[in-house]
């Protein structure tokens, strides 16, 4: 293991991992490993993979610390790290502090590229809303564009080469379209959730389902059940993409019971036909009891998302699933199938434990009945989120992100730790 190396913003320890077959693999060998440097910090509290934002050819990281201390006291601060061939750089390339006392600035995610130049941009969030910064060689750099809302996503709805950014902001989704100068000012479109007396917005997520070129929104959300709405639905709906953006009226829409709480993700091809796929993570509300969590696999077609949810991809784990976890993780192992990522809680004491996450192999038939690989986390309570990173060393494999803002070092001083794990075909 090479000398660990690093640097006065935080720690950076550079490892090589053991490359053998095996169905666990601890986060501690992952090959980069960045580490706090602010006590009471919780570096990786939000990490996205970025896309390529200075155009090089590697995708970079955005790694967010929302108790920063910068000018002003929990200010916050986004990181971004540029892929290289060995994996992300050792330093940030581009930070971005926040301008406010308690500004708690950390939340970074990919927006595509939204003005056709190449180069992936990013969305930041700003107080009650997003802010946007363009790709350059140099790193992002800000633009003037804003919006308010609480959730995005992106994807190229209509089709013309330009990437557009979809924001939430109850209870509608506002399309703004991409063009040679950037995200418009003003949406194009906007797509209302339907009337109810209760609705609530739970997840998007947006890809080409049908192959058609032009990309397609999936969202869940809860609606009132039964007489004077004695309990919610939880359903998803499918709004699919044309040349004049996305229709008004959804295409597909899935029930999925009594007081259920359904997740959408994009989770690329999973099964290989050449069409995007979803996964629906399904939960149940915490005050019902009403059945386990289980992951559903919607296979994309010429026709897009199926009408009925089928039987669960996954399901049958024991313990607690950690709510609101479960995404692609790419194809980590170069077999053409999109993996995926559940984070499962470690014990019956989720508040305090630590966290696995069991990797699903992709294949012909969906996803692996059992986790192929199981992540485990190197320290009890720190936590281990999960996603893709993208391909961070351009060598064709997706690559793995992982966070424990509350990891601690001596004197249960918190300062949160974030890792990279590059893809292999044997772990």
């Amino acid at each position: 293991m090479p000398a660990p190396r690093f640097m006065l913003a935080a720690t950076i320890l550079v490892c090589t991992a053991p490359a053998m077959a095996q169905t666990s693999f601890p986060v501690s060998s992952a090959d980069w490993i960045l580490q706090g440097d602010q006590t009471l910090g919780i570096i990786g509290g939000d990490v996205a993979a970025a896309g390529d934002v200075n155009g090089d050819g590697y995708d970079d990281v955005a790694i967010g610390d929302a108790s920063y201390d910068g000018a002003f006291m929990d200010s916050g601060r986004i990181l971004v790290f540029a892929g290289t061939a060995a994996g992300p750089s050792l330093t940030p390339t581009w930070t971005l502090e926040g301008a406010a006392e308690g500004a708690g600035l950390s939340s970074a995610d990919r927006a595509g590229d939204v003005n056709g130049d190449g180069l992936d941009d990013l969305v930041a969030r700003s107080g009650q809303g997003f802010a946007l910064y363009l790709g350059s060689a140099g790193g992002p750099v800000p633009a003037p564009w804003t919006t308010n809302g609480t959730f995005t996503v992106h994807g190229d709805v209509n089709g013309d080469g330009f990437g557009d950014l979809v924001v939430f902001s109850d209870p509608a989704f506002s399309i703004f379209n991409g063009s040679a100068a950037g995200l418009q000012q003003t949406p194009s479109a906007t797509l209302p959730l339907p009337a109810d007396l209760y609705r609530r917005f739970i997840s998007a997520a947006v890809d080409d389902f049908n192959g058609d070129g032009r990309a397609d929104l999936a969202y869940t959300w809860r609606y009132c059940g039964g007489k004077h709405c004695l309990f919610l639905n939880g359903q998803l709906r499918v709004h699919m993409g044309s040349d004049k953006g996305l229709s008004s009226q959804a295409k597909r829409s899935i029930d999925f019971g009594r007081e259920r709480v359904p997740i959408v993700v994009a989770a690329g091809d999973a099964d290989g036909d050449g069409f995007a796929d979803a996964a629906v993570n399904d939960y149940a509300d915490a005050a019902s009891g009403h059945g386990p969590p289980a992951t559903y696999l919607l296979r994309g077609g010429k026709s897009g998302l199926p009408s009925q949810a089928g039987s669960p991809a996954i399901s049958g784990l024991t313990g607690f699933l950690v709510f609101g976890t479960g995404e692609s993780a790419g194809d980590i192992d170069g077999d053409s199938f999109a993996d995926y990522i559940l984070v499962q809680e470690d014990s019956n004491d989720p508040a305090f434990s630590g966290t696995l996450s069991l990797i699903f192999s992709g294949g012909p038939g969906g996803y692996s009945q059992a986790p192929t690989l199981i992540v485990t986390p190197e320290q009890e309570g720190a936590g281990l989120g999960s996603t893709s990173a993208g391909d961070v060393n351009g060598d064709g494999l997706d690559d793995l992100l992982f966070s424990a803002p509350r990891y601690y070092i001596t004197g249960f001083q918190r300062v949160g730790r974030v890792y990279v794990v590059l893809g292999r075909s044997a772990f």
